[in-house]
């Protein structure tokens, strides 16, 4: 401002609030900072899990161990199949 000297700037009167609404302020202020801060950690590891699922499903670990752990359901379920597949076709 080319009105505004360093004489004019000192003299200025700039009213501060209360102690108790400063603290009050700097406790919201550091709040919010700690909020972002494990948002963004919380935001890095959701990324690390993301990118650790996506490898274990396109090297086939995923599945493996699905495979292993419904092992039991998926041979009840291929039995009925056999059967079909295994079965002679009806005479005309």
């Amino acid at each position: 401002m080319p009105n505004m000297t360093k004489g004019r700037l000192e003299k200025l009167e700039v009213e501060k609030p209360p102690k108790r609404l400063q603290d009050q302020f700097a406790r919201v202020v550091n709040g919010v900072s700690l909020r972002r801060r494990d948002l963004g950690t919380a935001h890095e590891n959701l990324e690390k899990l993301f990118l650790v699922w996506l490898h274990r499903a396109f090297t086939g670990v995923l599945t493996a161990k699905w495979r292993e752990a419904h092992l039991k359901e998926l041979l009840a379920e291929m039995e009925p199949q056999a059967r079909l597949i295994h079965k002679p076709a009806a005479a005309n």
